[in-house]
């Protein structure tokens, strides 16, 4: 394996965070593979517009990106190209929320490369850095309705941190991403890690869905004890739903699923099956998340 170190640098805002003594918890949603709903790019979009930031680490673009398989964006006005977007690097931000306090953000494309050397690099930032807790978050297509409350559970090494009932009652494999392996080696390292699974309704997995959003920041702000600003968040949560029930209702079609996924949803919560009012089983996992991947691989 190649150094590790000569894939990432450390800007001259890290070297004071270095030396503050603290432990820190790190954020990582990184975007390009499980993204049902668009929860790790709508997230890490808000938390950078509407908290104070700056950036520690870059990662080296270069090594990590397949631009073969995914294309920078270029602009062509008239008979010239105007503008070539590279797209987001991995990025490693420190934010502050409303209270002032400081969390870590990793965000950007996941690594299409060089998975153990930049899993390698991430553990020498964390032990660099003192950071303690590492959570993550995805959204997951699951057969539930928009109109209900959006489950967000919880996938851990560790079993306190664990939801109550679990995602599926049989094992369910399925290609991992880069943050589900990395997550996986953290226990080693003795730092508490876990990931957030919001359940986005398999029909609206292509689209952000906004709420499902909301729910895995209120998630942050309990677990990790911010206070992160979600005020234009839940603005956002309203036009969202106004948005996809006028999408919706003109198709009949659509409110016959609708209306099966609630009345699912309202008899298992009514006979008192909260635990698992939004939990399918695996099968019910398996077809909804196999049909996302094809969708997404354009198969």
């Amino acid at each position: 394996m190649l150094d590790p170190r000569s894939l990432y640098q450390f800007l001259p805002a890290a070297q004071e965070f270095m030396g503050d003594g603290e432990p820190h918890a790190l954020v990582h949603l990184l975007t390009g593979y499980v993204d049902a709903g668009h929860v790790p790019q709508v997230l890490t979009e808000y938390l950078l517009q509407h908290c104070e930031s700056e950036v520690l680490v870059r990662f080296d673009h270069d090594q990590l990106h397949d631009y073969r398989s995914r294309r920078p964006a270029v602009t062509l006005h008239g008979n010239r190209f105007t503008a070539l977007d590279p797209g987001r690097e991995l990025t490693l931000w420190r934010l502050r929320d409303l209270s002032g306090a400081s969390f870590l953000l990793l965000a950007g494309p996941e690594p299409d490369t060089q998975w153990q050397r930049t899993d390698a690099a991430l553990h020498q930032i964390i032990e660099r850095l003192n950071i303690t807790t590492v959570v993550s978050a995805i959204g997951a297509p699951m057969p539930v309705p928009h109109s209900r409350p959006t489950t967000v559970s919880v996938v851990s090494e560790d079993p306190g941190r664990q939801t109550s009932a679990a995602l599926t009652d049989d094992p369910l494999e399925f290609p991992a991403s880069f943050d589900v392996a990395f997550q996986h080696g953290l226990a080693e390292q003795g730092v508490a890690a876990w990931m957030y699974v919001a359940h986005v309704p398999h029909y609206l997995t292509q689209a952000p869905f906004m709420q499902a959003t909301l729910a895995v920041a209120e998630q942050l702000n309990t677990d990790l004890d911010l206070q992160l600003p979600l005020g234009h968040l839940r603005d956002d949560v309203t036009d969202n739903l106004i948005a996809v029930n006028a999408e919706l209702n003109v198709t009949p079609e659509a409110q016959e699923v609708v209306q099966r996924l609630e009345d699912r949803h309202d008899r298992l919560h009514d006979e008192g099956i909260e635990d698992e009012a939004d939990l399918p089983s695996a099968d019910d996992i398996a077809q909804e998340f196999e049909q996302f991947l094809r969708e997404r691989d354009g198969d």
